[in-house]
């Protein structure tokens, strides 16, 4: 696969498109080529997608044999873009006008292309709003209310991350809806209006921010930053993943969870792989890449790597 990015660079996302792969992120150079923040690999060499990007790209997604890519960036190609571009093969377009602020997720959900939108402030007021996007062609169609959460500019509610649950479109993100019975953080849509999972909801001292969203043995999965799922004395400390059961209020952790944030996920063989910014899973040593095999967590593979390591993307190669 010859040399990768160059130091100090980060690739956030990975996908399968045509004969190989591509991979995205924050970087100027990758193998023997210059590229701009994306490249794909044929099986046999790097290539370049035009001229890139001038910003980081945080999301891929294949659409009508499209390369869409989300990040925050202005220009892709030579053409102004708005944080949102889509590479035909030969070529990069604009998506209409784009998201006002980073689009950090994009899901393939029912035959639709979703992502999270930023648009500009409501009633003049030019604070930037969180939304989540359905593109119809030729423009991005908000989903349901304007803004999610109702807690002014300084606590604005963010869609961090999309998922298709079994054909039900997820989100996940910080104080994304408010009822009686409390701030949820994972939402779904059912084609009219978003409603929370359940009766509980996500927690963490510092926050919480979905990374990623999935599905593994049959039940919705998220992994992220959060420290317990439940509700006041019986909520659970999951530790950045965390399952739910389908129905009723209960998220089950998987074991104790990991150290630090998770970033990505890949299913093998009924194998649960994760990456991200953790040095151990339920104690174990696992830097950066760890394997859940239904029952406990270990380093995946010979994963004999000395020092931190944070693992943003996963990829299968059959």
């Amino acid at each position: 696969m010859g040399r990768g990015a160059s130091p100090g660079s980060f690739v956030y996302a990975i996908l399968a498109w045509q004969d190989g792969f591509v991979v995205a992120g924050n970087f100027s150079r990758i193998g023997d080529i210059d590229a701009n923040n994306i490249a794909y690999w044929d099986g046999a060499v790097w290539h370049p997608l035009g001229s890139g990007t001038d910003g980081m790209i945080e999301c891929l997604a294949e659409y009508d044999g499209d390369l869409i890519v989300g990040g925050d960036f202005a220009d892709a190609g030579g053409v102004g873009c708005d944080n949102v571009a889509r590479w035909d093969g030969d070529a990069w377009h604009a998506m209409a006008d784009g998201s006002y602020h980073s689009l950090r997720s994009l899901v393939i959900c029912g035959g639709t292309l979703y992502g999270t939108i930023f648009q500009d402030g409501e009633d003049g007021q030019g604070v930037w709003t969180s939304r989540v996007g359905a593109w119809n062609g030729s423009s991005w169609d908000i989903l349901g209310k304007s803004r999610f959460g109702e807690y002014g500019p300084y606590h604005e509610a963010i869609v961090t991350c999309l998922g298709d649950w079994n054909g039900t479109l997820v989100a996940g993100g910080y104080l994304l809806f408010e009822d009686e019975d409390g701030i949820h953080n994972v939402i779904t849509w059912n084609g009219s209006a978003w409603s929370p999972i359940g009766t509980v909801d996500l927690w963490g001292d510092y926050g919480v921010s979905v990374s990623t969203i999935f599905v593994y043995d049959g039940k919705l999965t998220v992994a992220g930053y959060f420290d317990t799922a439940g509700d006041g004395d019986d909520a659970d400390d999951c530790n950045n993943i965390a399952s739910y059961s389908g129905s009723g209020s209960i998220w089950n952790p998987f074991d104790t969870g990991t150290s630090g944030g998770v970033s990505a996920a890949l299913i093998i063989g009924g194998d649960l792989i994760i990456g991200g910014g953790f040095s151990s899973a339920s104690g174990t040593p696992v830097n950066g890449a760890a394997i859940w095999n239904g029952e406990g967590w270990a380093a995946f593979g010979n994963n004999h790597i000395y020092g931190a390591m944070s693992v943003y993307g996963l990829l299968l190669l059959s």
